[in-house]
């Protein structure tokens, strides 16, 4: 019997969505399959990401992780948070957000009135972060330091997806604001021994040769190209860690004659208030 294996996934509609859409498969169900290839293991890869989804939107999911202790998690997060917009994250899913079944008529009045808004703050020059970057720290940290304590996942933080013309036409000053929040998950990688993943090795050598403008068409999500090269670049990364950790057990075994506990038990960081910045 087949000994099963658990990836987890945490981001934004850059880890659901394809763009153009219906042209491919988002990265973790790429990523399932590479894994698959091999019969010796069972790995399920679950995609808890969502549209708009920031980094606080993983809080609510730390309870699940501890839960079902996955052997990876990937967390995806950082450009959504630091691109400035005219408008809150709950008036962009008021206006933006597809509802099946709602009155279409109801539907194009919150898109006139939602760009209405959106367009009068731009030109007043009024924009905003939905995550600003101390609070985003905090909430890497806090949640990093978290999930080593209460499981035994190997972690994995993606690099924020690259800026082009177009977000900064979007939202002006934006270009900065995603390397620094690029930095703080370099910074957070480190001290919590994560494997840091930057998109801009898909742009190097074989088999990762892709472009900026193929990797990401319309300047935030990534085209069914992008897709499958990152989930082929994190199958290496994940593979790689797994046979460290495998020999590490081995050795661990070997001198102690016992196997590595697992942590039990789980405490949700209180410490994160929503009123935090």
């Amino acid at each position: 019997m087949r000994s099963v294996r658990r990836v987890v996934v945490l981001g934004s509609s850059i880890s659901c969505l394809v763009r153009p859409s219906g042209q491919g498969l988002p990265y973790p169900a790429v990523l399932e399959n590479l894994l698959n290839q091999d019969d010796s293991e069972l790995w399920l890869v679950e995609n808890l990401s969502e549209v708009a989804g920031t980094a606080e939107q993983m809080l609510p999911k730390l309870a699940h992780l501890v839960n079902i202790q996955p052997d990876v998690i990937i967390l995806h997060y950082g450009h959504v948070e630091a691109i400035r917009r005219p408008h809150s994250r709950r008036m962009w899913l008021w206006t933006h957000l597809y509802r099946p079944g709602a009155n279409p008529v109801s539907r194009q009045i919150r898109i006139y009135w939602g760009l209405r808004y959106a367009s009068a703050r731009r030109q007043l020059g009024w924009t905003r972060q939905w995550v600003r970057l101390p609070r985003f720290k905090r909430i890497l940290n806090e949640c990093l330091g978290y999930l080593r304590r209460e499981t035994s996942a190997e972690l994995f933080l993606i690099q924020a997806n690259p800026w082009n013309g177009s977000i900064e036409t979007y939202g002006p000053g934006s270009y900065g604001e995603i390397e620094k929040y690029n930095d703080a998950m370099r910074e957070c990688a480190k001290r919590y021994s994560a494997d840091f993943v930057s998109i801009q090795e898909l742009t190097g050598e074989e088999p990762f040769r892709c472009t900026l403008d193929q990797l990401i068409p319309d300047g935030t999500h990534f085209s069914a190209e992008a897709h499958s090269l990152l989930a082929e670049l994190l199958l290496h990364r994940i593979m790689a860690v797994s046979r460290r950790r495998s020999d590490g057990v081995a050795r661990e075994q070997q001198v102690n004659g016992q196997k590595i506990d697992v942590a039990k038990g789980y405490l949700l960081p209180s410490s994160l208030k929503k009123s935090d910045t």
